[in-house]
């Protein structure tokens, strides 16, 4: 079976759910939040800015980001670059570790669904499942590369 043939049955949602749920673990407070936030866009730029570029990869997460505010108002002052643990984990403690969690899940999913649009979706999931930043369980797996 080739590398892209078990993908259609996955969702760019789907695919962001799985990949903040191996990045960040079962969060719960506002810096495990924080921690998972950093290491899924450093994973993210560093993967997808191979592919696509930096300004590529800036461009699809900036247009990413601004969809994703229309739902969660969490989102207003954060730029989901990485390196900004400490206002994710302030926006977490107002807004409650759950609802940021989600959030970053929601742009995780536009970030797909814009990347589909250039590459189609098969690849851009395919692309972000190799994101394999170091797990909060220190186990090193990912689930999200297609165990399935």
């Amino acid at each position: 079976m080739d590398a892209l043939s078990h993908l259609g049955a996955h969702s760019a949602r789907d695919t962001a759910r799985q990949l903040w749920d191996n990045i960040a673990g079962d969060v719960r407070t506002p810096e495990a939040v924080a921690a998972g936030a950093d290491r899924l866009w450093s994973g993210l730029s560093i993967r997808l800015g191979r592919w696509i570029g930096a300004s590529g990869y800036q461009a699809l997460l900036n247009r990413a980001l601004g969809i994703a505010r229309s739902e969660h108002a969490c989102l207003s002052g954060l730029s989901c670059g990485g390196e900004e643990a400490a206002m994710v984990a302030m926006t977490a403690r107002t807004h409650g570790a759950g609802e940021v969690a989600e959030s970053m899940v929601s742009v995780t999913t536009g970030l797909i669904g814009l990347l589909g649009r250039i590459v189609g979706e098969e690849m851009a999931i395919h692309l972000v499942n190799q994101v394999t930043p170091p797990s909060p369980r220190g186990n090193g797996e990912n689930p999200a590369r297609g165990s399935k």
